[in-house]
This record gives structure tokens, sequence and C-alpha cells, in this order.
């Protein structure tokens, strides 16, 4: 299992296209535009920039939601995916308490400028549909 995943631009790209995504050029020849399958305009791409995923490695601070699926190994590891599994691990509680984990992250290589940082979450309410 890929914990720490250095993708490249060309890498990226490489994969968005693999996933049915399209670009077209622009008068810039470091910048791409890239759009979704659906035709939708997604990036711009600066081809001069580099991509890092961190994924959860570890177990951080506090491990304080209760139930997880399958119930083995560890909680980190139900939400460090690179695509969603919908339920084939999860973490779940019942009830309306707030709990929470916390998961640590492994160092960033330090290869660039960090411009953003994006974090997913996925949730689904008591019927299974998305809240």
């Amino acid at each position: 299992m890929e914990l720490v995943k250095h993708e490249t631009c060309k890498n990226y790209f490489i994969r968005r296209m693999s996933e049915g995504w399209t670009y077209k050029t622009t008068d810039d020849p470091n910048i791409v535009q890239l759009f979704l399958p659906d035709g939708s305009f997604a990036r711009s791409l600066d081809k001069r920039n580099d991509v890092e995923t961190l994924r959860p490695n570890a177990a951080g601070d506090e491990t304080n939601i209760t139930y997880q699926y399958p119930n083995s190994t560890y909680h980190w590891d139900k939400v460090d995916e690179a695509s969603a599994d919908d339920g084939t691990t999860e973490l779940h509680e019942y009830g309306s308490s707030y709990l929470r984990d916390l998961y640590n992250l492994p160092a960033s290589s330090g290869s660039g400028t960090i411009n953003k940082i994006t974090v997913y979450v996925r949730c689904f309410g008591e019927e299974g549909g998305p809240i």
C-alpha cells in the first residue's frame, strides 16, 4: 500500500488522462487547461510545478471514533486510499456524539513551494446517503 504519493506534473497529467479527462494547450507552453470527463473546466496545470499528495500513515493524538470496518488494523488505514472505496473500509459512530480521530502525515519532501492544501472528507448519514 502506497502511503506517500510523490506525483510529478507529468504523472498527474497522465493519471488524469487515464481517468477520462481531456486537455487544451494555451498560449503559454508551460500551461495546459484540464477538463473533467463531462467537458467542464477543471483547472489549469503549470507543468513546471509538481503535486505531492500526503496520506495518513499513523494514528495521531486522538483515536476516538468507536467503530471501524473491517474491525482490524488501524483507523488511519481506513482513510488513506487514493480513490474513495465507499464502504469497503470505513469509520463510523452511532448516535449524535461528537468524536474525532486525528492522523499523522508523513513529512513533505520539501521540494517546492506549497501553493494549496486540499483536505477531502466523505460522510454518510444513517440511511447510507451522503450528508
